[in-house]
């Protein structure tokens, strides 16, 4: 991708209350942006991004670090209360 493409794709587009979740949330284009439950390093700011799965992954990049991760499982832990309703219909 170019340099444009993603500035563009990291900056803020919404922000605010997240109704199906819950809780505040910052995205970018189909990310998460600066958000400190994702695993940042230190204290997160609107350069780090990322987006975590349906419990099953997660990936991050923190461009001032220099670092990134990403953590993909098998398997959709019904467990957990977020794979309830939303996920058996």
């Amino acid at each position: 991708m170019s340099p444009e493409t993603i500035s563009e794709v990291t900056r803020i587009h919404a922000e605010g209350t997240d109704k199906s979740l819950g809780g505040y949330r910052r995205r970018g284009l189909g990310l998460v942006i600066g958000d400190s439950r994702m695993g940042c390093t230190g204290q997160p700011d609107e350069s780090s991004f990322g987006h975590a799965g349906a419990g099953t992954s997660v990936a991050w990049a923190d461009p001032v670090s220099g670092l990134s991760c990403a953590f993909i499982t098998k398997a959709l832990d019904r467990r957990r209360p977020m794979s309830s309703s939303r996920f058996n219909k």
